[in-house]
């Protein structure tokens, strides 16, 4: 049974690349899927960068009812850390989108650059995480599980896939 287990937040609970994309796409005529593997072809690394430190994208959608609801199911067993890639230029938003959302066990969030660190302190068990450069990283400390999207279904990998967050359960 698993006991801590890390969530990223950024295309596993709060769908940061979708804001992105409605509100940097309104007026091109380019998909979801294009605008994320051409990213570097259509932004500079500059205005790249600027989007991860927008602090309207971060708040702007709840999470579903079905991601909160597994939240609260698992926080009742489990200690959950939340632990992102998020810069702390975000910080505020970030909590007040946890606190508005009444998401579980907040004050286990956690930002780092490298996630390695933060799961080896807090001995996580289990990662739910989309990025698969992060997955890899973390494969060696603890079991992940990928949640599905349209900018990691491309990439060849082992992992464990699930569609949503809210599919977790089945994997317990």
């Amino acid at each position: 049974m698993y006991k801590n287990i890390g969530i990223d937040l950024d295309g596993v609970i709060y769908p940061w690349h979708d804001v992105v994309y409605e509100r940097e796409c309104l007026d091109k005529n380019v998909s979801n899927l294009e605008f994320w593997t051409k990213i570097h072809s259509l932004y500079s690394d500059f205005a790249i960068n600027n989007l991860v430190q927008i602090q309207h994208y971060y708040g702007v959608k709840n999470i579903t009812c079905e991601n909160l609801e597994l939240l609260n199911e698992l926080s009742k067993e489990h200690a959950l850390f939340y632990i992102t890639n998020r810069n702390e230029g975000v910080r505020f938003a970030t909590t007040s989108w946890m606190k508005r959302n009444n998401i579980p066990q907040r004050e286990n969030l956690i930002f780092s650059s490298n996630k390695i660190v933060p799961v080896i302190l807090n001995k996580i068990d289990l990662f739910v995480e989309d990025n698969i450069k992060n997955a890899i990283q973390l494969k060696p400390y603890c079991r992940v599980v990928i949640v599905k999207s349209m900018y990691n279904s491309i990439i060849d990998h082992d992992f464990e896939t699930i569609q949503s967050f809210a599919q977790l359960k089945y994997c317990l």
